[in-house]
Parts: structure tokens; sequence; C-alpha cells
């Protein structure tokens, strides 16, 4: 909701391109079919970064200092041992945000919805938003059935990702 008001056509966005010279750039910026995603994204974006850096953090104190002492001793670059070191041990840290994203991609209807109800004419809709308006806000009768399908479609893909997630896993 905090964002939803800073991007309205009164809001903080707009006032603060006013108030620098640019009153020609304020727009209502979820209201702009071409433009309402990516803000959505970068909203999204706002939400996540900061557990994903938690979890690189920790993933970075695990590596043991005296592996990347040991390699500049060596004679390795910063960059070397970054790509020989660094990034090997961080790679199942790694998959594992990347995993944790796209599964949580599925889970972004509650900020489309606040937002923009996947409008204006379903151009923010994805597939969680697309499956509630079938179930109850489509025209003539509800389509249950549809929408029971879409999701069991977003069931499956969930699954086909976490179930390769855990074979890359266990593959080590």
């Amino acid at each position: 909701l905090v964002f939803r008001k800073f991007l309205a056509l009164d809001g903080a966005i707009n006032q603060l391109l006013t108030g620098i010279g640019l009153g020609g750039l304020a727009q209502a910026w979820l209201s702009n079919t071409s433009l309402n995603i990516w803000i959505v994204s970068l909203v999204l974006v706002w939400q996540w970064v900061g557990y994903n850096l938690i979890i690189f953090y920790a993933g970075l104190q695990s590596i043991d200092n005296a592996l990347l002492e040991a390699s500049f001793i060596d004679g390795a670059t910063l960059t070397r041992a970054i790509f020989k070191i660094v990034l090997p041990l961080m790679k199942p840290i790694i998959l594992l945000c990347a995993m944790l994203n796209f599964i949580g991609g599925f889970r972004i209807y509650d900020m489309i919805w606040v937002m923009t109800r996947g409008g204006p004419v379903h151009s923010s809709e994805v597939l969680t938003t697309y499956m509630y308006y079938q179930s109850f806000q489509s025209n003539g009768p509800n389509d249950m059935g549809y929408a029971s399908t879409v999701a069991i479609l977003l069931t499956l893909i969930v699954l086909i990702f976490a179930v390769l997630r855990i074979r890359f896993v266990t593959e080590r």
C-alpha cells in the first residue's frame, strides 16, 4: 500500500519530479499499461533483495579465509580467486536463491492485486491473478474448472522446479 501511495498521481514520486522541475514526467504510474508491470517488478525486487543479501552474506561468511589467503600467496589475482574459489563455493547458495526466487515469483499475487488488480486491461496480470480472475471475476458464469486447471498447472511447474533443485543438490 505504501508504494501504491508513492506511485499515485498525487504521490511522492510525482511531487518529487515536480519539485525538481521534471513535472512533465509526472503520471499515474500504475495506470500506464506499458510501465505498470515494470513498476510492480521493481517493488518486488525491493521486497526480496534484503532476504537474498542475507543469504549471500551467510554464504560468504562460510568460506574459509585460509583458502583465499593461500590463493593470494600462490599469486592468484582477485578476479581469479573470485572465479576459481568464491563462486564455486557459493554455487549452492546461488542456486538456492535462484530457486527460492523462482518459486516466490509464483507467489506475487498479493503485490499485484494490491497495487494494480492485474490491470489496466490485464497488462500486469500474472498466472495467479489470472487464476483468481477466472474463478471469481470473469464475465458470465465463473469458470471454476478452468481456474482449477490453471492452479494445477501452477502447482506442477513449481513441483518440477523443486524436484530439479533437490536432484541437483543431492547429486554432489
